[in-house]
């Protein structure tokens, strides 16, 4: 979550020369100028002109590796007005734009999710289409005289600029790429500072490996999602990330479920958590159920009412209920998938706590985007799939030793943790001196520190609580606090001096770390006591 409360992803532009047309395009009967007034007010814009009279003209790339996924480009009038754009795949999902009056010609093409036509100034236009298709490779801009017609006349043309290929229901900012893809948000290699619930100051996300197995977690009009009395309305309002890319479920008048689901082989007899981002269309009571696909019998169920935020009849492990803005609320239930056989994952509408099977009105509904089935007792930060399950990797504090940074006698190391959450005792700070390891690690309801081989309880902290501990190293002996409390005092080696070695591969855990600070003095107890008091 960033600093404006926005969910923010990872994004790619899959074209290469996103704006250099003359490049790894190929142009069929066309021909393409660069140095065109821009709709900055630059040259940086392209005309792209007919080379045959009553001709097709059209400029492409090819090589391309997609499915799901949202093709743009910035497009203005010249001598012609219309423009049409397609994906290529198994299929050829397409659309016509009108860029004199910016308005949409007609669509076509099976694999068809979406598109949109939006004025920039001075008389750009960014022209987007959302497909989904097997076997995507390439995408295409024909030249257009009017709806339906792609013929016309020899040296006519269109201008053109900035296009971008993504995985996405809708265009997002515009990334420049050259001879190779280009990214933006949050990558592989980027610390993730979170905002979560209106903090002014971040914290350090940190959380293990993991996997959604959902193929879509957003596109749920997409053939694996299967519908009971209900319809799907695809990029239907702005979802927590900023963007028009939620969908709006919407029961029919039928008796009965009014629900989507998953059917997914998930792995047997583990615990999973589900989970998503709801909020109320008509329907204020909605749940989240893991299902046995094969008896059909309820593995975990939970109702929630997502007016007032919170948790009704209750048949899951573990549930929560998280409020993230505009009315958006992010739910979870936690179940033991089946023994032998895959497992529905069902979001579904209710009319009441404990109703999930009645009369629609066949106009009530709600919300819904960002759903994820993770193999885990909680569920972790949300990760985004465009028709295969994706896995993000764990995240990792590297060690820093305390005299790199110029400290060479007592030192006070001080830690505060917005949230924990374990699973297994796991190491947070770790140093090993002469083959000894010191380090203090958490366990699931205890702090403990090991140090010199002994094993000492200094603390207590319960998953999910605030902690703040404070050690503080004198040349012979540490000192150590949490929560306002001193817990102990150690004699310690004088290179116990190494902290920040977070172990989250095989000790599962998720920590939002809210500072981290060196003193380069050992501070008195009554400072600790101040510096660690909740």
């Amino acid at each position: 979550v960033d600093a404006s409360q926005l969910i923010e992803k990872g994004r790619e532009n899959l074209l290469l020369q996103s704006n250099q047309f003359d490049t790894t395009w190929v142009n069929y009967q066309s021909a393409e100028t660069g140095g065109q007034p821009d709709k900055d007010g630059g040259s940086t814009a392209w005309k792209l002109t007919r080379l045959v009279d009553g001709a097709n003209g059209v400029l492409y790339q090819t090589g391309l590796s997609f499915s799901l996924a949202t093709f743009s480009v910035y497009a203005k009038s010249a001598e012609e007005n219309w423009i049409y754009i397609e994906g290529v795949g198994s299929t050829y999902p397409a659309q016509f734009f009108d860029l004199q009056n910016g308005v949409k010609g007609t669509a076509s093409g099976a694999g068809f999710v979406d598109s949109n036509i939006v004025s920039v100034g001075d008389g750009w236009h960014r022209i987007s289409i959302t497909f989904n298709i097997s076997g995507g490779n390439r995408v295409s801009i024909y030249q257009a005289t009017a709806d339906n017609t792609l013929s016309g006349s020899i040296g006519d043309g269109v201008y053109i600029m900035n296009a971008q290929l993504e995985s996405s229901l809708v265009a997002t900012p515009y990334i420049e790429t050259g001879a190779s893809t280009a990214q933006a948000g949050i990558l592989e290699n980027t610390p993730r500072l979170d905002y979560s619930g209106g903090a002014s100051c971040p914290s350090l996300l940190l959380e293990p490996s993991r996997t959604n197995i959902i193929p879509f977690s957003e596109y749920y009009n997409a053939g694996s999602w299967l519908k009971l009395n209900s319809s799907i309305t695809d990029n239907a309002t702005t979802s927590p990330e900023g963007f028009v890319n939620a969908s709006l479920q919407t029961e029919n008048s039928s008796a009965g479920f009014h629900a989507i689901y998953d059917n997914i082989t998930a792995a047997f007899n583990t615990p999973f958590t589900f989970s998503a981002f709801v909020k109320p269309n008509g329907r204020d009571i909605v749940y989240l159920r893991m299902e046995n696909a094969s008896t059909g019998g309820g593995l975990a169920i939970t109702y929630f009412n997502i007016n007032t935020g919170q948790i009704l009849s209750d048949s899951s492990t573990s549930s929560s209920i998280e409020e993230f803005p505009n009315g958006w609320y992010r739910l979870s239930i936690t179940g033991t998938t089946s023994a032998s056989t895959s497992t529905l994952f069902v979001m579904g509408l209710a009319s009441a706590d404990d109703t999930r099977s009645y009369t629609g009105n066949g106009i009530s509904g709600a919300y819904f985007y960002g759903a994820s089935a993770e193999s885990g007792s909680y569920p972790t930060s949300y990760i985004p799939t465009y028709g295969v399950s994706q896995t993000r990797s764990r995240d990792n504090a590297n060690p820093i030793d305390v005299s790199s940074l110029g400290v060479t006698t007592g030192y006070t190391l001080f830690y505060e943790l917005g949230e924990f959450d374990l699973t297994s005792t796991t190491w947070v700070i770790q140093k090993n001196s002469s083959g000894t390891a010191l380090y203090q690690s958490y366990g699931s309801t205890a702090i403990i520190s090991t140090i010199n081989g002994g094993v000492y309880p200094f603390g207590h902290g319960v998953s999910g609580t605030r902690i703040k501990v404070a050690l503080a190293f004198d040349g012979t002996n540490i000192n150590v606090f949490t929560d306002g409390v001193k817990r102990g005092s150690w004699v310690a080696s004088s290179d116990w001096n190494t902290f920040g070695d977070l172990n989250l591969d095989n000790n599962p855990v998720r920590v939002n770390w809210k500072q981290l600070l060196v003193f380069p003095t050992a501070l008195t107890d009554s400072e600790c006591i101040a510096l660690t008091t909740i």
